[in-house]
Order: C-alpha cells, then structure tokens, then sequence
C-alpha cells in the first residue's frame, strides 16, 4: 500500500484524496495504523475497510461484529483519519439468520451480522457503501 501511495503523490502531491484498505483483504486494522505512522501529515486519505463474513470466516471472531467494533476501536486510537467500508455483509447465512443473532448489543433487539456493523459504524461515524445487495439471488 505504501509504494502505491507514494506513487499517487508523486504524480498528484496534494489533490486526490487516497483511499487505503489495509492488509488481509482490507481487514486489518494494524496495517492502516502503521500507514499513519508512515505518513503522518498527509490529509487527504481515508482509510478503507471491509467487515464481511463468509463461510470460510465463521466462528472467526475477528470477523464477528465484536471484531469489527474491536478493529475500529483500533484505528480510532491511532490515527485521526476518516474510515469507511465499502465491502461488508454475510454470505453465509440470511441476514437475520441465526447463526450471527447479535442480542441487544448494538440496539433494543436482536439483530443480524449486517445491521450490527451498520450501527457500529452509525456509532463511530464512519461511512459506508455496500458491495452488492441482491434480494433474491440465490448465488454469490
């Protein structure tokens, strides 16, 4: 990620904001801290992440929603930067499904994988895009 930034400045030094998604698929809060550490006066970066959970991520509980609260609590300590996701969901199960209940944490009821990481980020401020939302579809 470094060498691409620097890339981007070298050729735009100050006008086009950066997105950064970290290491491990973007899911990886201690490399976007260690970008900031690298480049500690750039403003015009914002650091991209992606909480999803699919089958070959259940049961990991850096994936879990506790995780992903985990992870921006992370970033949130060490670095002042802006953080969006623009990958997030579950493929594995409907998403008030059953086997990612989250009860009462993040609001009064229980809710699903997705709607927990949508409150987690309403909660920190971060924003958001989806990947793909398909009712309906029955593959990935």
């Amino acid at each position: 990620m470094l060498e691409m930034y620097d890339t981007i400045r070298t050729n735009s030094p100050d006008q086009v904001l950066v997105v950064a998604g970290g290491g491990g698929w973007a899911y990886d809060a201690s490399s976007l801290v260690d970008l900031d550490k690298k480049r500690p006066d750039e403003n015009l970066v914002m650091y991209n992440y992606h909480p999803y959970m699919g089958a070959d991520q259940q049961g990991d509980q850096r994936k879990s929603a506790d995780g992903f609260e985990a992870q921006v609590k992370q970033i949130f300590d060490g670095t002042d930067k802006p953080i969006s996701i623009t990958e997030f969901g579950q493929f594995c199960c409907d998403t008030d499904g059953g086997c990612f209940i989250y009860p009462g944490k993040w609001s009064d009821h229980n809710v699903g994988y997705a709607e927990a990481i949508l409150l987690i980020s309403q909660q920190y401020n971060l924003s958001w895009f989806p990947w793909a939302w398909r009712p309906g579809a029955d593959d990935y």
